[in-house]
């Protein structure tokens, strides 16, 4: 039995690292009857990990958080703090969006996805297939985003000090940690969607493309409104 829960776990790890760095033989290998399931399954214990890894860092700063509780409580209902940016900065609560967030844009990536698929006329276009391939696109954009979840955490006495030094530098690390998150899932994606729906390389690029430039297109609307 116990030996049994060893190979489990060292299957996930393996699953979560062939799907990261060595996506074209985890594809080849894919079926559709049995990994379709197991990635739902392993997407749960993946952002599960990830959460507790981002609480129990947060946890090292339970007195800036104290602190920007207190700040963000004395704003609410201002033109500064309204109901949106409360969540988004209000401690525990904003550790609780992080899985919120991904599942959010799982379905609504697969859901665009399916109909970008469905308009181009492919073959394979069934769409548990094409949420566990978004699912495995995005394995590496979940760790870089816990990356940068963790990061903002622990400097979260820096934020609220809002040194112009500290913005600028956390502003260029953002921006590389979304580029490098984009080409990362984009790599995935293109390369799963060779190989399980047999698309050409240019729909591929589109397939994935496109749910993400809308996605990119209305936080900057909804920033520049706000």
């Amino acid at each position: 039995m116990q030996n049994a829960k060893i190979i489990s776990i060292k299957s996930f790890f393996h699953r979560l690292i062939d799907i990261s760095i060595r996506p074209s033989r985890f594809f080849r290998e894919f079926d559709k009857s049995r990994n379709v399931k197991q990635i739902f399954i392993d997407l749960a214990i993946y952002q599960g990990i990830l959460f507790v890894f981002i609480l129990i860092f947060s946890f090292f700063r339970i007195d800036s958080h104290l602190v920007n509780n207190s700040l963000v409580l004395s704003e609410f209902g201002s033109d500064k703090i309204n109901f949106e940016v409360f969540l988004r900065t209000f401690y525990p609560i904003k550790l609780l969006l992080f899985p919120v967030y991904w599942m959010a844009y799982i379905l609504y990536g697969s859901i665009l996805t399916y109909l970008i698929v469905l308009i181009f006329g492919e073959v394979e276009r069934k769409y548990s297939i094409l949420l566990s391939i978004i699912i495995a696109s995005l394995i590496p954009p979940m760790l870089l985003g816990a990356m940068m979840n963790i990061v903002t955490t622990w400097y979260s006495s820096i934020l609220i000090a809002k040194t112009d030094v500290f913005y600028s530098i956390y502003g260029y690390m953002i921006v590389i940690l979304v580029i490098a998150e984009l080409i990362w899932s984009g790599i995935i994606f293109v390369i799963a969607s060779k190989i399980v729906i047999k698309q050409n390389t240019g729909r591929a690029v589109v397939t994935w493309l496109f749910p993400v430039f809308l996605f990119l297109l209305a936080v900057y609307l909804m920033e520049n409104a706000a």
